[in-house]
């Protein structure tokens, strides 16, 4: 029977580890895109999370002073008046969903926007959860934050 050196044995598996790490690295390294602004605020805002703008915070037109309370900048603010909260119930279809967007005023046509999520192959990927999505929003970028990736 053959021996072996133990400083082979660690010298082979830490070479290997090596070589693995930059192929991984190398392959899965940012998943071939690069995160914006925009990718990072989407992304924020499908989890639930709201956005605030420094100058909205900074502004002291829009924080009341005297209570220091960042909700009552939401409610002086206008631009937070253009948003819509929709909540997607577990086993809501693509009609469903784009009535509950028409009855929020985020969308204006119902078959549009069907066509447009159907065109996109992501009628069966709606994700449920909140969403706080600002009216005016394109289609396309409504069907981004509701549906996954």
């Amino acid at each position: 029977m053959k021996t072996y050196d133990i400083k082979s044995i660690m010298l082979g598996i830490g070479l290997g580890l090596v070589i693995a790490s930059i192929i991984n690295i190398n392959t899965y390294g940012n998943y071939g895109r690069v995160l914006s602004d925009d990718i990072l605020k989407m992304e924020a805002t499908k989890r639930g999370f709201i956005i605030f703008d420094p100058e909205d915070i900074i502004n002291k037109n829009t924080i009341n002073e005297n209570s220091g309370n960042i909700s009552s900048a939401m409610t002086n603010n206008k631009k937070y008046d253009e948003e819509a909260k929709i909540e997607i119930m577990k086993g809501y279809d693509a009609f469903t969903t784009s009535k509950l967007l028409f009855k929020s005023g985020l969308i204006q046509d119902v078959s549009e926007f069907l066509r447009r999520i159907e065109e996109k192959n992501k009628d069966n990927k709606i994700q449920y959860g909140t969403y706080i999505i600002k009216k005016g929003t394109s289609y396309d970028d409504i069907i981004d934050i509701i549906t996954i990736p």
